[in-house]
């Protein structure tokens, strides 16, 4: 039952440590990292399935020799077991798909591990080079690093509670540690893995430094007059679209509706709070959850009616958390007319906002309370070149960079030494 307990949390592991490098790729191909959203993500429902029936359809994987190797790069090896651990979330969706053939996983797997073999032979070249430079990290940059992992961790484990709040502090260790291995992952690496990122950052940055970035006006043109039309396409034809750039923090060149932009400050009851109300709601308990829910409303009110109050006078984020005294969350959201992103009473609240500066009453949520206030009013129009031309500038200057960077990776490359071992890459 342990193993359909760890399948069924999968999901929060991906969601929480995937935001660290899996293969420290923060310059190479950022788009391999997956992304997930955690209101919509959900483990699935496993729970009525006879456990005889797991244990049957759970087949013992053929153990491979993680010590063969798969490749050396300047005389430096790569074993298959790092191959392994970088395809372990690719091979766990194949593995369960349930109308692939075996032979077909297989031939995916091993397409997976040449793909990631790769990744890895680059991403050793870069270690190779990140020493030669004499890039090296400080003791703060290590302790920032052990913080952010010790921070993903907690976060997994503060889900997991909420999820399963009878947990007791043996087993959820143990199933924190089943959903790391899961990934192919443990605390050690993510420390290695956020470390390789940071220092291939530090590369990146050196080699670039000299590289004439200039962009002229002319391209800058180019680039406005390209973007407006992609974006008048995408955007007219899918306005939702257009609050996901917002959101991305894209360039935006043409506004096809009246968005509003808001300030949310999500409060949050106690921690104990949230897990006994997950807890009676695991034993249908939904009536007395309610009424729990409900106390805390009145026992927040008078931190809601002072964060309304602060807010109202200007009050940035993180005053505001430190004068009430609570666990909150900020973030910014746009929102359109048809926008269909949230609650039915939270989209009611942002109509009522109506100039910039206003704030909203208490909207009720899983585990707290949202208060929003209206920033500004993004209008209809084709936004002025003069508007975003330092912004289209910039993004074309690290587009430039980026590209230099490429070429120099594929420089590093021809001038190595590389063997590959496919016959080591797969065998089961």
């Amino acid at each position: 039952m342990r193993n359909s307990f760890i399948q069924r949390l999968t999901a929060i592991l991906i969601l929480t440590l995937f935001t660290l490098p899996v293969i420290a790729c923060s310059k190479t191909d950022e788009s391999r990292l997956p992304q997930a959203d955690v209101e919509t993500m959900t483990p699935a429902a496993e729970e009525n399935q006879p456990k005889e029936e797991i244990q049957s359809s759970e087949k013992e994987p053929v153990k491979e020799d993680e010590t063969l190797v798969v490749a050396r790069v300047n005389g430096e090896e790569i074993l298959l077991g790092s191959l392994i651990r970088q395809t372990a979330t690719t091979e766990m969706i194949f593995s369960s798909i349930s109308d692939m053939s075996d032979e077909e996983k297989t031939e995916k797997i091993i397409s997976a591990r040449l793909e990631a073999l790769d990744l890895l032979i680059m991403q050793t070249i870069i270690e190779q080079k990140t020493a030669e430079y004499g890039i090296v990290l400080s003791d703060e940059d290590i302790a920032r690093i052990k913080e952010t992992v010790d921070a993903k961790i907690k976060s997994v484990e503060d889900y997991v509670l909420k999820t399963y709040p009878d947990l007791a502090e043996e087993e959820l260790n143990e199933t924190v540690e089943g959903l790391l291995k899961a990934q192919g992952m443990n605390y050690d690496l993510m420390i290695e893995n956020l470390t390789k990122g940071v220092l291939e950052d530090r590369l990146y940055n050196s080699v670039t430094a000299d590289i004439d970035i200039t962009v002229a006006d002319e391209d800058i043109r180019k680039a406005y007059a390209s973007l407006l039309e992609e974006q008048k396409s995408a955007f007219n034809r899918d306005v939702a679209a257009y609050e996901t750039a917002l959101l991305a923090d894209e360039v935006i060149t043409y506004r096809p509706v009246t968005c509003k932009k808001v300030s949310q400050f999500y409060m949050m009851y106690d921690e104990d709070v949230i897990g006994m109300i997950n807890q009676l709601r695991q034993y249908n308990s939904d009536e007395l959850a309610n009424e729990m829910i409900a106390d805390q409303q009145t026992r927040m009110k008078e931190k809601v009616e002072t964060a309304q109050q602060l807010l109202a006078n200007g009050e940035d984020f993180f005053k505001l958390q430190s004068a009430i005294a609570c666990n909150g969350a900020y973030s910014i959201n746009y929102i359109g007319d048809n926008t269909t992103r949230f609650s039915e009473e939270y989209r009611n609240e942002v109509k009522k906002l109506k100039n910039p500066g206003d704030v909203s009453l208490a909207i009720p949520a899983d585990w707290g309370v949202y208060i929003l206030k209206l920033e500004d009013i993004l209008q209809p129009e084709e936004v002025p070149l003069q508007e975003v031309s330092a912004l289209l500038g910039a993004q074309l200057q690290e587009e430039k960079r980026a590209q230099a960077y490429k070429d120099l990776q594929a420089e590093w490359l021809v001038l190595s030494t590389v063997e590959k071992y496919e016959e080591n890459v797969y065998t089961e």
